[in-house]
């Protein structure tokens, strides 16, 4: 019994172990496609490319963003400004209380270098509801990009990193997971080439980059 119960006792951590680098795989996976996304000209997606750290670079770190479907110029200090996005499913993103930057595609610019918060959302107009412009009469068009940041101080582009700290994965210096044996990144070039070190100079030539993830359970059960 004793035995059993032991070895069914392992046999969840190892799920649990597997179930947490899954989340953790899935994770990196989606922030590295979003790396690169509106950042401006010139810049290379990839900050820091070695065999135990990747740092991204992106301006929609959430992968939670709405195009503006109507012109509109922001209003002055104190007055709110009701956007037209391009879809209700675009307006789901977001939420009353959330912060956002407005990006103009074309050169990867903002027209205003600011935060402006989200204080209203109509999934039926599409609409979204944004104040704090602190100045007026910027043009804004249809095409321009809101992506969620996370507070009123975010700049862009953001940096997303990740390293193993002894057994602990870290995202920007906050624990993941811990039980982490192993966290390795190669990267294939625009050559077709794959490396673990890239240099420098080969960080604008990074096409994908594959993550491996070794974890090891309390009862020494591998994930």
């Amino acid at each position: 019994y004793l035995n059993t119960r032991s070895s069914a006792h392992t046999q969840e951590e190892v799920v649990e172990l597997q179930q947490s680098l899954r989340v953790i795989a899935d994770q990196i996976s989606r922030e590295v496609r979003m790396a690169g996304f509106m950042i401006p000209a010139g810049m290379s997606p990839v900050e820091v490319g070695t065999a135990t750290n990747l740092t991204l670079r992106t301006s929609a770190r959430t992968g939670q963003m709405g195009r503006i479907a109507a012109p509109f110029l922001s209003p002055g200090p104190g007055s709110d400004v009701e956007v037209t996005v391009a879809s209700p499913d675009m307006a789901d993103f977001f939420a009353a209380g959330d912060w956002v930057r407005i990006i103009r595609p074309p050169n990867k610019t903002e027209p205003l270098d600011d935060t402006f918060l989200v204080v209203d959302v109509d999934r039926d107009g599409p609409t979204l509801t944004l104040s704090d412009f602190g100045v007026p009469g910027e043009q804004y068009n249809p095409g321009d990009i809101m992506v969620r940041v996370d507070d009123e101080t975010t700049t862009l582009p953001v940096s997303i990193s990740y390293e193993l700290n002894g057994t602990g994965i870290e995202r920007n210096g906050e624990l993941l997971a811990d039980g982490i044996t192993d966290l390795s990144f190669s990267y294939l070039l625009a050559n077709g080439s794959e490396t673990d070190s890239p240099g420098a100079g080969s960080l604008g030539s990074i096409r994908a980059v594959r993550t491996s993830i070794t974890g090891i359970s309390k009862d020494k059960g591998q994930g």
